[in-house]
């Protein structure tokens, strides 16, 4: 004798998985309090290609990669700390930021990003330290690895310290500070 028919429908499934528990609501999402250190630098054309998919090209030469942190004191999916590698690209013509890796300290963080919206994040140790009048921020995976950081002056002397930023498996995506930072 066979059992009862299971009565879940698509119509009844969550905004993510798994559909009948999701870790959190539809959006919109909300923030506040969030701090937010953005480096552009010129890096190398072939490293850069190295972690770009087909059908994108490099919207400048140099390569121009961008190296993001940003600290949520606040959000609807909980506070977090995030390092985002994205480089400058070109779509059918159209400017786009490749994101390349994105490192985030929580689950609701990196399940918030990656399955609703495809963005390649990964657990890491994403630290944003201030002292005196230096902040300074660097991201890890696995922990004591590290992949980027940065030292940022805050107050009239804003020049920056040394950029380092390692893209998936190893590859390094590392330059000068333009634009966002100022080498010192």
């Amino acid at each position: 004798m066979p059992g009862v028919p299971g009565r879940l429908t698509p119509d009844r499934f969550g905004f993510s998985m798994p559909v009948t528990d999701p870790p959190f609501d539809r959006p919109p999402y909300y923030y506040r309090g969030i701090e937010v250190m953005a480096f552009a630098y010129e890096t190398d054309d072939e490293a850069a290609a190295e972690i770009v998919p087909e059908g994108l090209v490099m919207a400048q030469s140099p390569a121009i990669a961008q190296l993001i942190f940003t600290n949520f004191h606040f959000s609807t999916l909980g506070a977090y700390t995030e390092a985002i590698l994205g480089v400058s690209c070109l779509w059918e013509g159209r400017p786009v930021t490749y994101c390349a890796n994105l490192l985030v300290t929580n689950e609701v963080g990196l399940i918030g990003g990656r399955e609703p919206y495809g963005f390649p994040k990964l657990f890491g140790n994403v630290e944003w330290v201030k002292e005196h009048e230096i902040i300074s921020a660097y991201a890890e995976r696995p922990t004591g690895k590290r992949r980027s950081g940065h030292d940022r002056r805050i107050g009239p002397d804003r020049a920056g310290g040394d950029l380092v930023a390692g893209g998936p498996r190893g590859t390094g995506v590392a330059g000068r500070a333009v634009a966002a930072a100022r080498p010192s």
